[in-house]
């Protein structure tokens, strides 16, 4: 979660460097903390306000958020401009889909005029399964252009990436998930040119062109 440090940095004023170290010399990481869950949001516009004074540095900022609808939750969505919802294939994901719209509505009377949901992107799925390929089909019908046609296979070296401590296009670059965010990228930058008339650029990572070299990269978990 790349935001609850700056939060827990204004509430309990601590001398954090805001920045961590990351494969590419473009992106700044702020992982998250254990702290997160003693944290008491009196100010539901602290996101905002400091994302605000951050506009000239930086393109995007994605945050990372709980699956469910929280505080920290409706703080990220006041300070933010589009939705990305992951979900699994499956009805009890979906069914949380109607709670995030009744929110998402709320917030833009009250709060945020600006917010909207850029899409659904379902995650860890098994194109051979006939039901995650109906659910799927299902809801790309009944919701249009709030689903992205991308979706992020299922596979175990997922698991090894987060296990190495490394990004999955470093890991291994030419895997089925790994192909399959590159292109969701490329989906939802389009999609963000559409909604903005703005041109957005994606780089793909130099990760893609080459086999990984560093010690760990090629160990491979047996399953």
């Amino acid at each position: 979660m790349c935001w609850f440090i700056i939060i827990i940095n204004i509430i309990y004023k601590v001398s954090l460097d805001l920045k961590d170290n990351t494969y590419e010399t473009n992106v700044d990481i702020i992982p998250s903390s254990q702290e997160i869950n003693n944290i008491n949001l009196s100010d539901r516009y602290v996101l905002r306000k400091l994302l605000s004074s951050l506009d000239k540095d930086y393109d995007f900022c994605i945050i990372d958020c709980p699956p469910h609808l929280s505080k920290l939750t409706i703080c990220a969505m006041i300070a933010g401009d589009y939705i990305i919802v992951p979900s699994l294939a499956d009805t009890d994901s979906l069914g949380g889909y109607d709670l995030l719209i009744s929110a998402v509505n709320d917030i833009r009377r009250s709060d945020n005029s600006n917010l909207s949901i850029l899409g659904v992107l379902f995650c860890n799925v098994e194109k051979t399964k006939a039901l995650d390929t109906h659910i799927i089909n299902s809801s790309i019908e009944n919701m249009r252009d709030n689903v992205f046609k991308t979706t992020i296979s299922r596979a175990s070296v997922v698991s090894q990436a987060r296990f190495f401590g490394k990004p999955l296009v470093y890991y291994k670059p030419r895997s089925k998930p790994a192909q399959d965010y590159i292109e969701f990228t490329k989906e939802g930058a389009k999609k963000l040119e559409d909604v903005t008339n703005k041109y957005v650029k994606v780089e793909t990572s130099s990760a893609e062109t080459k086999e990984d070299s560093e010690q760990g990269e090629n160990t491979e978990i047996s399953t």
